[in-house]
């Protein structure tokens, strides 16, 4: 093979060695590989150009809940806190509205009879006690009484079909009730651990059954964080009573430390609060009397939590083993940020028992949002 060449002296011919051939056909490959990707992963809230057009498309079937990498035109883009929160997942909602078609060419599709296309795009978050996403979400979607999935979150676009009477406007009536009868919302729906969750997709707000707590910026404060918020006035004072089996008793000193606070939806036992606008505080409390090495977490019956309000939570052992281990819990508004922890009153067990003489009070506070 030849190819022609300028030269400082004039045009020539220059024979082109069969090594250097397949380094130049490697390199354009290479060239083209790349051309290519640029292409098809562009950004996926811009429309990609399509040969068909809306009217041109012939009409997909049924609902479809299908998945596509081509709609007719861009998405809006959903309003901040467009997220739900599990235990182990959540899930973003990124991009939402109606479009006409999607798919190109031969594969392109319009809405059904009856129907509208309904697309947007999705994105994975950690869930409730993780920096990353444990599982994949379980998700579906709700339209009117009718819920389909599970969805799988990718970097297409999900496409649904829905009734031409469901608009925008009509996502009033979208709510934690919305798989009722008659009902026109559409809903992204989150499930796990029985607990359902959801977001509208027509308006991208989410609806009034989302765990309100789980999206807080701010669920944890302790003494290594003192620019954050932490318990104050550690550590604390405290004089106990102690009384064997046999009547004999004595007194004893030492102190009690609130190491940390945190609000979560789920405790390590996997109980919640009653309702989705509460949560769990949980408090770590050492208590370290005279004599002893190390400390011991302050048991729940000794621990109240006096709110703003002056309503008076006990404390529970939420943990998973809660003959070896102590997580204990107080239930608060899910916008809880101060309280003040009391170690008060007595216990007793076949050992004997022990009383806090004098109760002891500290202080926590955990910023807002």
């Amino acid at each position: 093979m030849v190819v022609r060449r300028a030269t400082a002296g004039g045009a020539g011919l220059r024979r082109i060695s069969r090594p250097l051939l397949r380094l130049v056909a490697v390199a354009l490959s290479a060239m083209l590989a790349v051309a290519a990707w640029q292409v098809t992963d562009r950004p996926r809230h811009s429309a990609p150009p399509s040969t068909v057009s809306g009217a041109d498309a012939p009409a997909a079937i049924g609902d479809v809940l299908g998945r596509t990498t081509s709609i007719s035109s861009p998405l809006s883009a959903a309003p901040p806190g467009a997220t739900l929160i599990a235990r182990t997942a959540g899930v973003r909602l990124l991009a939402h509205g109606f479009i006409d078609h999607y798919g190109v060419g031969s594969a392109a599709r319009s809405a059904p009879p009856g129907r509208r296309l309904l697309a947007f795009t999705l994105e994975p978050r950690p869930g409730e006690a993780a920096d990353a996403p444990e599982t994949e979400p379980v998700l579906s979607i709700r339209i009117g009484a009718v819920e389909r999935g599970p969805l799988v979150i990718s970097k297409d676009y999900l496409v649904a079909a829905v009734p031409t009477g469901i608009t925008s406007s009509s996502a009033g009536s979208s709510s934690a009730a919305s798989s009722s009868a008659g009902s026109d919302g559409v809903d992204l729906v989150l499930t796990e651990d029985g607990v359902r969750q959801s977001i509208s997709l027509l308006t991208g707000r989410p609806n009034s059954d989302r765990l309100l707590v789980c999206t807080r910026l701010h669920r944890w404060v302790g003494s290594a964080t003192p620019d954050k918020g932490t318990p104050a006035d550690n550590p604390r004072d405290v004089t106990m009573k102690v009384t064997r089996a046999d009547g004999t008793s004595g007194m004893t000193s030492g102190t009690i430390t609130v190491e940390s606070a945190s609000l979560s939806y789920w405790a390590q036992n996997l109980s919640h609060p009653p309702d989705r606008r509460s949560a769990f505080l949980h408090v770590s409390a050492n208590v370290k009397l005279a004599g002893d090495k190390v400390g011991y977490g302050a048991e729940a019956a000794l621990l109240h939590l006096r709110l703003p309000d002056g309503t008076v939570v006990p404390a529970v052992n939420a943990a998973a083993n809660p003959g070896e281990d102590i997580d204990n819990v107080f239930t608060v508004p899910a916008t809880f940020t101060t309280g003040t922890i009391s170690y008060a009153g007595s216990i007793s067990s076949g050992l004997g028992s022990q009383s806090v003489v004098g109760p002891v009070a500290v202080p926590v506070a955990i910023p807002a949002g």
